[in-house]
């Protein structure tokens, strides 16, 4: 989930690039007034499986984290694959679907704390299989406005699940402000982004990150970012291309 040791420095860049453009209509810095509450939370999915949207999620959240005047909260709300919170060591720990299933809880239950001073991380929890049905209650927008005024100077980045291969997504995309569509270069075929599309609310803002460019460098050494991930069920949209996976 993190680019190689000697692709840090572009990789960094590039989230940078990223980063600002969303910033800028989450919190209003362009206009210079208030924005709506929704505003600044922001969902990273994608067509399909493999594409690089937790890697896109948590490295973003990291380059957001290290703003001087920013917080941000990254929220595993792939309950079917919760790679970010197996990767932080979390995935035992409650998150989002705890706090959606137990009105006893409070955010500040779920919410922990990272080495980067300005993230905080909401692991996916211990629920069952009722996740499409949490993520549409009258609850998760309760919690989405208590994630929105908790980081009211910051962002919230949902890490959510392929929009082609399960509702999470789709239901998710109409609580936030932004969607985040990550495709990754000569493996997502356009019709599949076409469709991915056609299923958020077209009045949100979506923007699309291009991931695992090959391109050429300094010295003609190829600069890629590398990423695996894992959902059993791509096969419904076709085989992927030999060694997808890096």
């Amino acid at each position: 989930l993190l680019p190689a040791e000697d692709l840090v420095p572009e990789a960094l860049d590039e989230f940078r690039r990223i980063k600002w453009p969303l910033l800028e209509s989450a919190l209003g810095r362009a206009a210079g007034g208030s924005v709506a509450a929704e505003n600044n939370l922001i969902l990273i999915s994608s067509a399909m499986a493999e594409e690089g949207k937790s890697f896109t999620a948590l490295n973003l959240a990291g380059v957001i984290g290290r703003e001087r005047d920013c917080r941000c909260i990254l929220v595993d709300a792939d309950l079917r694959s919760p790679r970010l919170s197996q990767a932080l060591g979390l995935e035992d720990r409650k998150g989002i679907q705890d706090l959606l299933s137990d009105e006893s809880l409070t955010l500040s239950d779920v919410i922990y704390s990272t080495d980067i001073e300005g993230l905080l991380f909401v692991p996916a929890g211990t629920g069952g299989e009722s996740g499409p049905e949490l993520l549409a209650s009258r609850r998760m927008t309760q919690v989405c406005a208590e994630l929105s005024e908790y980081v009211h100077d910051g962002v919230v980045l949902f890490d959510s699940s392929p929009l082609l291969l399960s509702n999470e997504s789709q239901v998710l995309s109409r609580l936030v402000g932004q969607v985040l569509l990550v495709v990754r270069a000569d493996f997502t075929e356009q019709r599949l982004v076409r469709e991915a599309i056609g299923l958020l609310d077209r009045t949100k803002l979506i923007s699309t990150v291009l991931n695992n460019v090959q391109r050429t460098g300094i010295g003609d050494d190829p600069m890629s970012y590398g990423y695996g991930y894992g959902y059993g069920s791509r096969q419904r949209y076709g085989t992927p291309r030999a060694g997808g996976s890096r």
